[in-house]
């Protein structure tokens, strides 16, 4: 999956490819198709 890495203040977000963990006995999957970001 790609992640938008927030690294500091008046830096761009880094986008990168990251490996999520495994969901956990008590967790669940949630699938989003598309997510905003505020940058006020």
């Amino acid at each position: 999956m790609r992640a938008a890495i927030f690294v500091g203040q008046d830096q761009p977000l880094e986008v990168e490819d990251v490996t999520p963990l495994p969901p956990g006995p008590k967790d669940v999957v949630v699938h989003v198709d598309a997510s905003g970001v505020c940058h006020s």
